[in-house]
């Protein structure tokens, strides 16, 4: 990593404890609506209760197997979706938070936290200009990241899947893969 490359570099929240900590409390709740609803895909392994890197690969490498016990072949593709934390429409995540269910002053208290952030870069001891945030999941925040960020990329599996597109996630990191079976699947 190159240390003078800005683009190696990504916003962090500096907050207080007592901030942290209410943070941790909301997220939790979030989660568990989240969580006894169903609503988070089952394919998603990241920072969520009884799942795992190791569960996500356990699960790939059953359906892998299967495949080429059955004589077909596995295209897979893998996808890290490292700065995608910082592309996180506002508008989007707020839309999708109250499609799941969350509402009135949690949706707002959220709305809240997202909205009038600005931010500034220090390097050595230059500092930019403060710019406004308006997407991406604050970093270092104990609600933003990754909570923020399996809700808004929650579909995209769904999505993937009605195309025969097997997907397993870990937070931001995504193994894609489709049981080949005829030369239509490559095309």
């Amino acid at each position: 990593m190159d240390c003078g490359d800005v683009a190696n570099y990504r916003p962090i929240s500096l907050t207080c404890v007592l901030s942290k900590v209410l943070q941790r409390i909301i997220a939790n709740k979030i989660f568990d609506h989240l969580q006894s609803n169903n609503i988070l895909n089952k394919s998603q392994h990241g920072c969520t209760r009884r799942r795992s890197t190791y569960t996500n690969m356990l699960e790939c490498v059953n359906d892998w197997t299967i495949c080429l016990q059955s004589q077909h072949q596995v295209a897979v593709v893998y996808i890290d979706f490292r700065k995608a934390f910082d592309i996180v429409s506002h508008k989007k995540l707020f839309l999708k938070l109250h499609l799941y269910g969350i509402h009135g002053a949690l949706l707002l208290w959220i709305q809240n936290f997202f909205t009038g952030r600005t931010h500034h870069t220090r390097l050595g001891s230059s500092v930019s200009d403060i710019a406004q945030l308006t997407s991406g999941v604050v970093q270092g925040s104990g609600i933003g990241r990754p909570l923020m960020f399996l809700i808004y990329v929650n579909e995209l599996i769904d999505i993937l899947e009605q195309y025969g597109v097997k997907v397993k996630v870990f937070a931001d990191d995504a193994k894609m893969y489709l049981r080949i079976t005829d030369d239509e699947d490559v095309a």
